[in-house]
């Protein structure tokens, strides 16, 4: 086949695929498929070519013939342009207009890359090694399975048919529709409906050993949960979710679930967390397995959120689908908003938006406060740059603007903006702007489209500055706000709102006020009126995406009315959002590290539920910036530390097995947090317990392991492998190599790289390219290399050194080469290291380069702010913890 260059980034549009029917043939022995693909195509003027997707494949027998019968000569001339991945097919004449049927064979290697259909490695019961095929096409790598048109806006129906081994279950979008055996023998084939209109992304295949645990929704949809052979308990629980999840979405959008049936199924290796593809949606085994007894709360509450944001694209996504990658946050950033959304319906006691505020809202404004980010809607042309919009500002900012959206226009005018906007778009493809006019049908006075635009095509977010004047008066200001310290030259101005709260308000925003009727800063500076008696706070529940820096009065005044009654003077909500704005605008420049210790001060010992995450959060962060600091001001830190989560880790219940009642998932959640950062401060007592208790764990069968509180055994295996030697850690070793509970394996895996033993270390870093650890989960060790603050230059050094090899691995799998990148280096502290990254980056091949800029422009500005942090803080930080 010729290569020949093209200049055209996406297909041409006046030829379009209807309908696709694909034979696919999977060689799970000599790792190769084959197979067949018939496309009806409507080609809408005369055409000298037909142009698609195709990668890695070898595409043989193309033939063409008219729909009304005349077959066509082969083409005169197959070539490729490799940039884009196109497939040119051009004939001795033009095509005339018309509908066409496109014949071809292919074949294509079964890889172990996590993308296309590739291979997934697990062992039998018996210790036996064997293999499955499973799918994984978004972004762009439906083209390496078959050729096709790989672009969202264009939709067609699917029919698919596999030859597979005859022990094996063939899934795919659809039901099974017939079954026979195969020309080859110990094969069958089995064949599946016609799917309705979608994109290639979301076409999915699974062929492979499973069972499987199945219910019903109340409109009959059959769901089913499978899993490996023997798990089909642990699918009990994301079952149950996933049932009234379906349910949930079906009302909330006022349109059903528009397939027959739905499965969800646990893979081995998986690059993404999950994958909604239509009716087979696929998972990380950590996001659908569930041990009754063994698996965290944390664990749990994030496999319920997993399953929910993927059924919510059921709807958002895959029903309505964003045209172009362009706009990538319709699909992801409303799937993270009403995900959300359901958790909090299915578990009410479980406070939700208040968790939001410290994970997705504050992922997305670390982010965002970068020079290096970019706007919601982004435009893209290449797929390196497609994989690198899949992070938090697609997701969680574009969900923290959708719940600022929902809070002002109300809940039920929200939801019928959304059930308009589903109905008027099913089957179709949608822009940012449709999504806007059809909001607008449900509210009056508000104009979204100019409201909104601001916030999604804007990089960053304001900072608002509250400055007292006479007579208790209020002046408010906006401002860009950088990480780096103050903005200058910025002339961008947000529609912000500014819902107020005071003291002892009442808890979360229970019946949102209308966007029109609450105080709004849409100018550079105004006074504030109509405000809440003082102790005054702005941004109740932390909804609006900007930060609040108060003048040092209204600081005092605030952290005065807190140390007084830290239980009630405001919501928890509230008290994350301003743990969060103090230790960030103490970060920047903005104001005094000491308002933020000030604060944590005023809430030692206090039961203010999930506030103590964001406590351990921004605390642990400060901690970890002077990892190559002061020994002394370490010690304090540590201190001030162990004094704040000691007494609650000495109050925590370590011995009973975890509570699933609904009263006790936040203390569940809350007892690993205390546990783990006062071992990790050198809490005395805890770190006793948790040493005593590190032999039985490590040692113990799973029915004794059962009778452990699961919410203390990461703190238990880290701080065994921390402070013990090389015994520990190959204790923990083999652990995490028999564990069958995703979630305790994942624990494990983050202990191993918490060793500060020679041999230890030596080994975490053997471990990395030993083929012993996933592909999937190289990731969770790199990162606790990152963390360990004795590993963390050399895991730098590590990447730096095996480039070409961390690459060969990884580059395939899209995003998580960029994950490596990113937390490799993002925590070094000096502009030496960031002079240096850059430089390493900048001296790599240029294709390389591409697929992860975006992280390398990240974390270089990163370790520039730490670096820049640590001076400006060093001062009132060294002074404040003096005077203690």
């Amino acid at each position: 086949m010729a290569i020949t260059n093209s200049t055209q980034i996406r297909l041409p549009t006046h030829i379009k695929p209807e309908h696709y029917d694909v034979f696919i043939k999977p060689d799970l022995k000599d790792f190769v498929f084959s197979g067949t693909v018939s496309i009806l195509v409507d080609v809408t003027q005369t055409s000298e070519e037909i142009c698609l997707h195709s990668l890695e494949l070898e595409v043989t027998d193309v033939t063409l013939a008219a729909v009304s019968g005349e077959a066509l000569p082969a083409p005169a001339s197959m070539t490729s342009s490799p940039d884009f991945d196109f497939l040119h097919l051009r004939w001795a004449a033009p095509l005339p207009a018309g509908k066409y049927l496109l014949g071809m064979k292919f074949a294509g290697k079964l890889t172990d890359q996590m993308a296309g259909l590739y291979r997934s490695e697990y062992k039998s019961a018996s210790g036996e090694k064997r293999y499955l095929a499973v799918t994984q096409f978004e972004a762009t790598d439906a083209r390496r399975a078959f050729p096709c048109w790989d672009e969202p806006s264009f939709k067609a129906t699917f029919s698919v048919t596999v030859d597979v081994p005859a022990d094996l279950v063939a899934l795919s979008n659809m039901p099974v529709t017939g079954e026979k055996p195969s020309s080859t023998d110990g094969r069958k084939v089995v064949a599946f409906d016609r799917s309705p209109r979608m994109s290639t992304y979301l076409l999915a295949l699974f062929v492979g050993e499973a069972e499987y645990v199945e219910d019903v929704t109340r409109a009959g949809v059959p769901v089913r949960v499978y899993t490996p052979i023997g798990l089909k308990d642990q699918g009990l629980f994301g079952l149950q979710v996933a049932r009234d999840a379906l349910d949930f979405f079906a009302e909330f959008f006022s349109t059903p679930y528009p397939l027959p049936k739905l499965d969800l199924i646990a893979v081995p290796d998986f690059a993404a967390g999950a994958m909604e593809n239509w009716g087979l949606v696929t998972f990380r085994e950590i996001y659908l397995l569930c041990h009754e007894q063994r698996t965290s709360a944390r664990a749990r509450q994030e496999l319920a959120y997993v399953v929910c944001h993927e059924l919510a694209h059921m709807w958002f996504g895959n029903l309505v689908t964003m045209d172009w990658w362009t706009h990538l946050w319709l699909n992801e950033g409303f799937a993270t908003y009403v995900g959300w959304l359901a958790v909090d319906k299915l578990f009410p006691e479980w406070d939700i938006w208040t968790q939001f505020m410290f994970t997705e809202q504050g992922e997305a404004m670390s982010m965002d406060a970068l020079q290096s980010s970019h706007p919601v809607e982004v435009p893209v042309t290449t797929t390196a740059q497609i994989n690198q919009i899949f992070d938090p500002i697609s997701y969680s900012k574009g969900a923290t603007l959708i719940r600022m959206l929902a809070t002002h226009m109300g809940p039920q005018e929200f939801q019928t903006g959304l059930s308009h906007y589903i109905k008027k778009f099913t089957y179709q493809n949608t822009e940012t702007n449709d999504l806007w006019e059809a909001m607008s049908t449900a509210v009056s006075g508000l104009d979204l489209t100019s409201m909104m635009n601001d916030w999604i095509r804007i990089t960053g977010y304001p900072v608002v500055t509250v400055t007292p004047g006479e007579a208790g008066a209020l002046t408010v200001q906006q401002d860009l706000y950088l990480a780096s310290g103050a903005a200058s030259g910025c002339a961008s101005l947000w529609t912000i709102p500014l819902l107020t709260t005071s003291l002892n308000a009442p808890g979360p925003l229970q019946q949102p006020q209308l966007y029109a009727k609450g105080p709004v800063l849409a100018e550079k500076t105004q006074p504030l009126t109509g405000t809440a008696a003082p102790p005054m706070k702005l941004n109740r529940d932390g909804i609006g995406f900007y930060r609040v820096n108060y003048h040092p009065t209204l600081v005092a005044g605030l952290i005065s009315a807190i140390a007084e009654n830290p239980t009630t003077a405001f919501a928890h909500g509230d008290l994350v959002n301003l743990v969060k704005d103090f230790f960030a605008l103490a970060a920047s420049g903005h104001s005094s590290i000491k308002h933020f210790l000030d604060l944590l001060q005023a809430l030692r010992g206090a039961s203010v539920g999930f506030a103590w995450e964001a406590i351990a959060a921004t605390l642990g962060a400060l901690r970890s910036l002077w990892f190559e600091q002061s020994p002394e001001v370490v010690g304090h830190l540590n201190r001030f530390a162990a004094g704040l989560f000691g007494p609650h880790s000495e109050a925590a219940i370590w011995d009973t097995g975890v509570s699933t009642a609904a009263k006790d998932h936040i203390a569940n959640c809350l007892r690993s947090t205390f546990v783990a950062n006062a071992c990790r401060a050198g809490h005395e007592w805890t770190v006793a317990e948790a040493q005593r208790r590190f032999s039985s764990l490590v040692n113990a069968t799973p029915e004794a392991a059962a009778n452990s509180n699961p919410e203390v055994q990461a703190a238990i295996l880290e701080t065994g492998v921390r402070l013990g030697g090389l015994p520990e850690w190959e204790q923990t070793l083999a652990f995490f190599q028999r564990e069958q509970v995703p979630d305790l394996k994942v624990r494990a895996l983050f202990a191993l790289g918490q060793s500060v033993d020679p041999v230890a270390m030596d080994k975490n870093f053997e471990l990395i390219f030993s083929g012993s650890v996933r592909l999937q989960d190289v990731f969770h060790l790199m990162r606790s290399l990152s963390y360990n603050p004795v590993t963390r230059r050399r895991t730098w050094d590590f990447v730096r050194n095996n480039w070409a090899k961390f690459y060969e691995m990884f580059s395939p799998s899209g995003f998580l080469l960029g994950r490596i990148v990113s937390n490799s280096c993002e925590s070094l502290s000096t502009l030496k290291d960031a002079e240096e990254v850059k430089s390493f980056f900048d001296g790599i091949d240029k294709k390389q380069y591409a697929t992860i800029d975006s992280n390398v422009k990240l974390a270089v500005e990163e370790i520039t702010n730490n670096a820049k942090c640590i001076e400006r803080i060093a001062g009132d930080l060294n002074a404040w913890l003096a005077a203690q």
